[in-house]
């Protein structure tokens, strides 16, 4: 459980660490500015530097294999809004509980009262109860926002649940995947991969609907920001269609993959490049014997080519 305590002393991380805090909540004067330190050890970097911005967007990095953060940085706060200190309050405690990922933790560590996360059988990836129930928890809380009321602290929540339920180490139902995905959908706006990491999870729960929904979104948005990719998409691209993938969750992974893919690619250049993409989709063995999963992927593709198309009208 989370257990809340009043703090007047040093922020520094390390110094959170050494004194058995998870994490702290830093108030600016002004009271609007807020910043959440999580215990970090300097040899022990988190993996996501603060929540209030943005992963560098590559193929890869779509779906993140780490979650853990430095900080988390809000520059815009009502204490007035109780929904808001809810959303706060679910944010502190998944970042107090990811604070706790195994690498990031000493024996010291573990002596003060701050044992590590669990892991995925024969993975290095965390997979514990105690996350998987805060992060349930996070999503009823933003599926209570109302759509006007969206702020930092909403989107920041956005972002982090969103990574999570395309995670593999997420150990929420299918049907609890799909709906946090749809809180994501409604309320908006965020960043295009929000919502291409959340079609993952729409698929993963057989919402087929909300996940193109998702993915037309998240390929509109990144196709108006336009992100310099770190790297060329599209061979990594061309070898994920190449990849057997016999579940939903990886099918919602492929499309995640075209919608990022395709919106970094101009409008006049895209006809040709998703020709190339359908020849691929035509030619993968596993898709030959697969009559039916073709299709769709087929359909993915074609969604994708209207979206833009009437985007450029």
């Amino acid at each position: 459980d989370l257990v809340l305590s009043h703090w007047t002393g040093p922020t520094n991380s390390d110094r959170l660490r050494r004194l058995g805090f998870d994490a702290v909540i830093e108030s600016a004067p002004s009271g609007d500015r807020i910043k959440i330190h999580v215990a970090e050890a300097l040899d022990a970097p988190a993996a996501w530097h603060d929540w209030s911005l943005a992963l560098p967007l590559s193929y890869s990095s779509l779906f993140p294999i780490r979650l853990d953060a430095s900080a988390v940085t809000v520059d815009a706060f009502d204490w007035k809004d109780e929904g808001a200190i809810a959303v706060l309050r679910s944010v502190l405690e998944t970042a107090g509980l990811l604070g706790r990922y195994p690498s990031r933790l000493s024996s010291g560590d573990r002596l003060r009262g701050r044992p590590a996360l669990g892991l995925v059988l024969g993975t290095a990836v965390v997979g514990d109860p105690a996350l998987d129930r805060a992060m349930a928890h996070m999503a009823d809380i933003l599926a209570d926002r109302p759509k006007d009321h969206v702020g930092s602290i909403e989107r920041t929540a956005m972002r982090v649940l969103a990574a999570y339920i395309s995670w593999n180490g997420c150990g929420l139902l299918p049907d609890q995947r799909a709906a946090a995905a749809q809180s994501i959908n409604g309320l908006g706006p965020g960043e295009g991969e929000t919502y291409l990491r959340a079609c993952v999870a729409a698929f993963a729960g057989g919402r087929e609907v909300l996940a193109y929904d998702l993915m037309l979104t998240g390929h509109e948005r990144l196709s108006i920001e336009r992100p310099e990719p770190l790297v060329d998409p599209m061979d990594f691209l061309i070898s994920d269609i190449g990849f057997n993938r016999s579940d939903t969750e990886s099918l919602g992974k492929l499309a995640a993959g075209l919608g990022y893919s395709t919106a970094l690619i101009d409008q006049s250049r895209l006809p040709y490049i998703l020709d190339d993409v359908r020849d691929e989709v035509k030619g993968a063995q596993w898709l030959i014997t697969d009559t039916e999963t073709q299709e769709q992927v087929l359909a993915m593709i074609d969604a994708l080519a209207t979206a833009r198309l009437r985007s450029a009208a």
